[in-house]
């Protein structure tokens, strides 16, 4: 078994760490002609493992173990053929391995796989930090208003209400003082 810190690393978006995937299809295997190559970094098993969006799956769509399709300007040619891989930042720390599939014309699909190799050599992708300086200032700088505009807005609402409340025991009294004489006037007569 081996552990991820052995493995060589490449920095996620960093331009001068990519990897250079060569492949080369066996001399006994038989592709038609128009098939093409297709590249995917595939999650290995230890970073698979307990992790259900990572599972593998026979059938190719449903594959998540390989969720990362090496970009090419062209279809890779089905003999022999080189091409790089500079993982996004949204590509997560994992251990990696390449998977080449071969794509062969097809009447009813237009492509379908026709065969697949996989390489025994294994490399990490380190996750950079992509959030920017002004945004974790601007989060930092909320947590610490949020509470005092919360005990503000009470302290503020508390006082208010006492403010009302005297105002409200003064035109209290005036209101029932007349409904009082009212009644007092209708004994009487």
């Amino acid at each position: 078994m081996w552990h991820s810190t052995c493995l060589p690393r490449l920095q996620a978006e960093n331009h001068n760490r990519k990897a250079v995937i060569s492949y080369n299809v066996l001399s006994n295997a038989t592709l038609t002609p128009g098939a093409h190559i297709i590249l995917k970094a595939c999650y290995s098993a230890p970073s698979a493992y307990d992790r259900a969006w990572r599972k593998a799956n026979n059938i190719i769509v449903l594959d998540k173990l390989c969720p990362y399709t090496v970009p090419s300007a062209q279809p890779l040619p089905p003999t022999t053929g080189t091409a790089q891989w500079v993982p996004t930042q949204h590509v997560p720390d994992a251990a990696y391995f390449i998977r080449a599939l071969a794509y062969c014309p097809n009447a009813t699909y237009g492509t379908s796989p026709c065969g697949v190799g996989n390489s025994k050599a294994f490399f990490a992708v380190d996750q950079i930090e992509s959030r920017p300086g002004y945004l974790l200032g601007a989060v930092i700088g909320m947590c610490f208003a949020g509470p005092v505009v919360f005990v503000s807005f009470f302290a503020i609402d508390a006082a208010l209400s006492k403010r009302k409340g005297k105002n409200t025991e003064g035109a209290g009294h005036a209101q029932h003082a007349p409904q009082q004489m009212d009644e007092k006037v209708s004994t009487l007569t």
